[in-house]
Order: structure tokens, then C-alpha cells, then sequence
């Protein structure tokens, strides 16, 4: 190892540095219409499925049967029809995939194959078919992507290319898109719904549509919003239903056709997620329940035949996502599950074959934390790519230095104990100071 070679005269010690952890992101898995993202406890994201339109993000629209990843520093994620949005830990939104409408935001609509820069200072964002809404960090809303319906709830019908600004702020503390229609969940009053009500999604008793903001007469602290029917839980674990219930969606032992205010339909749930035909809720016991169409084996109990009345699928789960006709969900252990409609490998088991059953996709979703030189490291390989890799390679230590070895450029990165600046060392180059890793951590999103 060269680096021992280098004398540094030290100007500040690096040993705090080294044993700083990254803040872990909460794991999150989002089923869209025919792809899958998932978000790792490392802020590291993945996808999977179909690509038609860059909607993995991994620069190709060629469909992918297993997880890949797709990037890192990322705090959430949403997940459209074609269409995929993501806020990074710095606060920054970045969306890729289908554009048509303008739901990327930039200004264009032309389809983006990866991660694109949209806008800083969000703090969540939510994807519905076609159109995104987001909170801002100072608590405004914001809404752009198809209009058709009146889902960005800007008093217009007109599509937009860009975030646009429906609220400076107030005492909303979640945005969530439906299919056509969007709701705002507050801590203090009831939620905001507007956009489109074909069904009674709005939950408002009429099946008109709405350009503007109605409240509604029930508190929920959260909501599930599907295509065409909405799911909302309030304190004590109630869950509560309305909007389209062609195929059982709503969970109310019933195949009425629609139910335009939320009808009670049971307790001791405490996670709710909305698919474009199909339920799925978690109880405070862990057990997942799911209910509605199930042409494709996405209920999950090993069957084709649709349920008006929630069944329970299986025990020990942390959170579930309800797709197009597919569903995704975590067990405590971090293991992820899949089941339901396969064709474009949105499962992620390498297959195309459908799964009436829950299906083990991944053995944890859940990664060790990292120091900050282990985040510096891997931001380093994610931007200079034909230098360091093979990325993700293992660290070691010599003399004064943590270090990764590339076979590939016959290189080493490193970062010294003794003053905490990075240095990339070849033979060719010999060493070279990046620069401070205080500095370079800010910029990296690293502690």
C-alpha cells in the first residue's frame, strides 16, 4: 500500500470523523402502476419492472427483473404510473420516467431516462398517475403534471410543466396523490381533498370534480389514496373508506359501485396503502390484511377470486404498498415480499411469473450504518465511476490512512486520520489532494 509512503505533517485530527454514522433513511418500498422502488435503511435507492419510459431511472428503457440500484443520499420516494419522484436527504427533488404531462416538473415533456434536478427545500412528495404533489420544508404545497381532473387543485384545468405553488403554508402535514385526485391530511382539522370525484374518491357526498380545495366533515391523521377509491385511518387504528367499489376495494362486504362519503370499515390498524383496484392495511399486531380485485394473485392469499371483506395474508410486517395489480411489503426482519401481477418483472424475483402468494424478494432492506468516510467513499464511486471501480470494493487501513484499492485503474482513495483530507493516489498520478472531508461530507449529503 503507497499511501504509507506519504509523510503528512498533521493540522487536525480525523479520529471523530472516522466513527460519525450516516443517519439512517426509514425503508420505504413503493409499488407503481408496473415498477417497484425501493429505498434502503442506507438512503440507497433501487427499482425494478417495466422501463418503457425511463421510469427506473438506470439511463436505459430496457425492463429489469431484479432490484438495481439506481442511486444514493435519498430520503423518499414516490412512485406514478411510468413516472418516479425522490427528495435526497439535502432537501433536493429529483424525478424521472414518463413526461407527457409535465410530471416531472422541468419545464419540458420530454421523458427522462434518470434522476433529474427539479427543485430544492422539500420535505415529501407523493406521485399520482400523472401529476405529483410535494411539501415544501417551510410547509407549502406544491402541485404540478396532468390537471385534467382538477388534481392540482390550483382553481384551473390546465396542465403544469413546473412545481407550481398552491399554498404558502399552513396546518397540513401530509400531501397525498391518488389516481386523479389528491388529499391533504392535517393534525388540526379534517383533510383537503380536490381533483377528480367520478366515484366519490373526494369523499364529499357528490361525484362532482373539484379545481379547488373542499374539506371534509371526518378527522384523519392519514390517507391512502388508490386510482379511483380513498382509504382513511384515524387515531385508534380506524380505518374508513370511500370512492369506486366495483371489485371490493373499499373492504366493506359489499361490490357497491361507488359509496361517495367514508363508510367505517374496521379497527386496530395502524399502516394503510390504496392500489388501482386493490386494499392492503397492516394491524397494530402486524398482521397484513388486503381486500378487493385480485385477477392477478395480488391479495396475496393464493387465489384469483376477488374480496369484498379484508383477509389476513400473514403476520410480523412493517409497512405494504399496493400497486397496479401487484403488491410489495417489509417484514420486521427487512425482508421483502412480493406477490401479484409479474409480466414486466415488477415482482423482482428474475422471473415474469405471477405470485398468488407473498414471495421472499430481498433477505433485508435493512443496511448497517455507515461511518462518514464510508459515505464519502461510495459518493466518490457514484461520480467517477471509470476510476473507482469496482465500486463498493472493501476498506482497510494503512498508516495514517482508510482506504478503498481499484483494480480496474490500479488506484487507491483514501482519507488520512491525521489531517482528514481525501487523497486519490495511482502511480502514474502519484498523490493528490482532494480536499478537506468536512467540506466534501456537505456536499455529499454525508455527516
Amino acid at each position: 500500500m503507497y499511501f504509507v509512503r506519504i509523510s503528512l505533517a498533521p493540522t487536525i485530527c480525523a479520529s471523530a470523523i472516522l466513527a460519525m454514522p450516516v443517519q439512517s433513511a426509514t425503508p420505504v418500498v413503493e409499488s407503481g402502476f408496473e415498477h417497484s422502488i425501493l429505498l434502503k435503511s442506507d438512503g440507497s435507492l433501487w427499482a425494478w419492472g417495466y422501463n418503457s419510459h425511463g421510469q427506473l431511472g438506470d439511463g436505459s428503457t430496457n425492463n429489469a427483473y431484479t432490484p438495481k440500484l439506481i442511486g444514493n443520499g435519498f430520503a423518499s420516494v414516490s412512485a406514478g404510473v411510468y413516472h418516479t419522484v425522490a427528495i435526497k436527504t439535502d432537501g433536493s427533488l429529483w424525478a424521472w420516467g414518463y413526461n407527457e404531462y409535465g410530471q416531472l416538473g422541468d419545464g419540458s415533456t420530454t421523458d427522462a431516462h434518470t434522476p433529474i434536478l427539479i427543485g430544492n427545500g422539500f420535505s415529501s412528495v407523493s406521485a399520482g398517475n400523472f401529476h405529483n404533489v410535494a411539501m415544501g420544508t417551510d410547509g407549502s404545497l406544491w402541485a404540478w403534471g396532468a390537471n385534467d381532473s382538477g388534481q392540482l387543485g390550483d382553481y384551473s384545468r390546465i396542465n403544469s410543466f413546473v412545481p407550481k405553488l398552491i399554498s404558502p403554508g399552513g396546518p397540513f402535514s401530509k400531501l397525498i396523490a391518488g389516481g386523479f385526485h389528491t388529499v391533504a391530511t392535517s393534525q388540526v382539522m379534517p383533510p383537503f381533498v380536490w381533483g377528480s370525484n367520478a366515484f366519490g374518491q373526494l369523499g364529499i357526498g357528490d361525484l362532482a370534480d373539484s379545481s379547488a380545495p373542499k374539506k371534509m366533515n371526518l378527522f384523519f391523521h392519514d390517507v391512502a389514496a388508490g386510482e379511483f377509491h380513498t382509504l382513511g385511518l384515524q387515531e385508534g387504528g380506524y380505518i374508513w373508506a370511500w370512492g369506486n367499489n366495483e371489485f371490493g376495494q373499499l373492504g366493506d362486504g359489499s361490490l357497491t359501485t361507488y359509496i361517495s362519503t367514508p363508510k367505517y370499515i374496521g379497527n386496530d390498524f395502524r399502516k394503510i396503502t390504496a392500489g388501482a383496484r386493490h386494499s392492503s392495511a397492516i394491524k397494530t399486531d402486524g398482521t397484513l390484511w388486503t381486500w378487493g380485485n385480485n385477477d392477478y394473485g395480488q391479495l396475496g392469499n393464493g387465489s384469483t377470486t376477488a374480496s369484498n371483506n379484508p383477509v389476513v395474508i400473514g403476520s410480523d410486517f412493517i409497512s405494504v404498498s399496493a400497486g397496479g395489480y401487484y403488491t410489495l411489503a417489509i417484514k420486521s426482519d427487512g425482508s421483502l415480499w412480493a406477490w401479484g401481477d409479474n409480466y414486466v418483472g415488477q415482482l423482482g424475483d428474475g422471473s415474469r411469473t405471477d405470485s398468488l402468494v407473498p414471495k421472499l424478494i430481498m433477505s433485508s432492506v435493512f443496511v448497517p450504518s455507515v461511518t462518514r468516510n464510508t459515505c464519502l467513499f461510495n459518493f466518490f464511486e457514484d461520480r467517477y465511476p471509470s476510476l473507482l471501480s469496482p465500486s463498493r470494493s472493501t476498506e482497510f487501513t494503512s498508516g495514517p490512512y482508510l482506504a478503498r484499492y481499484y483494480n480496474t485503474s490500479n488506484s487507491y482513495l483514501g482519507v488520512s486520520s491525521q489531517n482528514g483530507h481525501i487523497f486519490y493516489f495511482t502511480a502514474l498520478t502519484g498523490l493528490i489532494d482532494v480536499g478537506d472531508s468536512g467540506i466534501w461530507a456537505q456536499q455529499a449529503g454525508c455527516p
